[in-house]
């Protein structure tokens, strides 16, 4: 049975359910059904805009790309994004771009009127009819979230949802570099980040590899939001293209490119430094790539 443990997203939510229909939707479900903390909370309510800004003052108002007016405040730390509407509720799942964000909640039940709920036991991502094709068409930016969902989930990509990715690679160009780069953070800090290379490979979008060992196994702190120490190590996993190829792809910042460069150069005796944190990453890359043989 699905239930809402959080406090405060109870609390924002019947606050709006005392004075209209409403249902959380998208990721915040699909995310605590995978045990994955949910990063903000979407909402669908038949109340209206005033209505949601009077029982919340300090919420800000926007325009989405495809004319949905969104409605945005936090809470104790917990982003909420509201949209009125005065449609069904169920056609808020029908025009999901995937099956996993297409579930309901009201309160109560869990609602599918995709039937999308079976896929979480299968573990496949797949879109909703057109519906992906459209949403990437409008906003190139989305382009990378079957990969990144896959590197959170371990999920497969349906051969349906890989070919329309593979006919419309040419988006890609047109997603801003500080969102490829968020994007590609995302992959790095997943648990199936070989899984999500791989399917780049695929896609033509990295030099293909064959892993050669999970890099996850050998994560420690010092690895925590190090990126280039992470790009290092994901090399030996793979091989120094697959991930040069990542880096340019996302348009990962100089500094970045530069270290994975140069830790890459001191690991191969190719290159020199007198830097200690230098020198001390690559015997502490050293040490975890031993520990793989």
């Amino acid at each position: 049975m699905f239930q809402i443990n959080d406090s405060t997203i109870n609390n924002v939510f019947n606050s709006l359910l005392e004075h209209g229909n409403s249902v959380i939707f998208g990721g915040y479900i699909r995310d605590t059904l995978l045990n994955i903390e949910p990063k903000d909370i979407d909402i669908t309510t038949h109340l209206s805009m005033q209505d949601v800004c009077n029982l919340y003052p300090h919420a800000t108002v926007r325009e989405s790309i495809s004319g949905y007016t969104i409605i945005s405040f936090s809470v104790n730390k917990r982003s909420f994004e509201v949209i009125p509407t005065l449609e069904d509720f169920n056609q808020k799942s029908y025009h999901a771009d995937l099956n996993l964000n297409s579930l309901l909640f009201d309160g109560e039940n869990l609602i599918d009127p995709t039937n999308s709920l079976p896929d979480f036991e299968t573990k496949v991502i797949h879109g909703l009819g057109g519906n992906f094709l459209k949403s990437v068409t409008i906003s190139p930016f989305i382009w990378f979230k079957p990969i990144t969902l896959s590197a959170s989930t371990g999920f497969k990509i349906s051969d349906s949802l890989l070919n329309t990715l593979s006919r419309n690679k040419e988006l890609i160009s047109h997603i801003n570099p500080s969102i490829k780069a968020q994007d590609a953070y995302r992959i790095l800090d997943k648990p199936y980040t070989i899984l999500a290379l791989q399917y780049l490979a695929s896609l033509g979008l990295v030099a293909p590899f064959k892993a050669k060992y999970s890099p996850k196994q050998l994560e420690v702190p010092a690895l925590q939001k190090n990126y280039y120490l992470k790009l290092v190590l994901l090399s030996y996993a793979t091989s120094f293209k697959t991930i040069s190829d990542f880096i340019d792809l996302f348009k990962l910042p100089e500094l970045i490119k530069n270290n994975f460069i140069t830790l890459i150069s001191l690991l191969e005796g190719t290159t020199t430094t007198s830097d200690y944190k230098l020198l001390n990453q690559k015997i502490l890359i050293e040490h975890l790539i031993s520990s793989t043989k």
